[in-house]
């Protein structure tokens, strides 16, 4: 399946009883690195120690022609029925000291569902420093006045990553 080679549990939410996880489901290739995917597993809500199983076999967010390379490390919100996420969007990858090395920024899409999303390719955070090349793990929090913040991790091929912060009205 598209999680066969690994996952990383992402981001988890509450819904009608269940807990839902958001995760990464990664594939071997063959031409570059990895391939990643997002897929989602649940368990009922308030009982940690019940497993979480995946939903489908598949993926809930993959390439697609708006996203043509991968989408992964999804962040999602709830918000009365409006299902908002924030996810790793895949750039070309670049052939750098004899291997291929990915590139990767923020998107962002909604739901009416939270399974079902409409891809439009919007860039919520890109690169800021020249160098840069992926952001990675945002980590939004509504704020009680409505505005967001946001943490992440930003590096380039030549140095690490490194904690950024963002913040928005909307």
């Amino acid at each position: 399946c598209f999680d066969d080679s690994g996952a990383i549990g992402c981001w988890i939410v509450e819904h009608d009883g269940t807990e839902m996880l958001y995760y990464q489901g990664w594939n071997k290739t063959v031409t570059v690195g990895f391939h990643v995917a997002v897929g989602i597993a649940v368990r009922p809500a308030g009982n940690p120690d019940a497993p979480f199983e995946r939903i489908s076999a598949g993926p809930i967010l993959d390439r697609c022609v708006a996203e043509p390379f991968f989408i992964a490390d999804p962040a999602v919100f709830n918000e009365n029925g409006r299902w908002r996420i924030w996810y790793q969007s895949g750039k070309p990858w670049t052939f750098s000291g004899g291997q291929m090395l990915p590139s990767y920024d923020i998107h962002y899409a909604e739901s009416r569902d939270g399974r079902h999303w409409d891809l439009t390719g919007q860039t919520a955070l890109t690169f800021a420093h020249p160098e840069e090349v992926a952001i990675a793990r945002f980590c939004p929090l509504r704020e009680a006045d409505g505005s967001y913040k946001a943490w992440y991790s930003y590096r380039s091929n030549s140095w690490g990553y490194c904690i950024g912060h963002a913040t928005s009205p909307d």
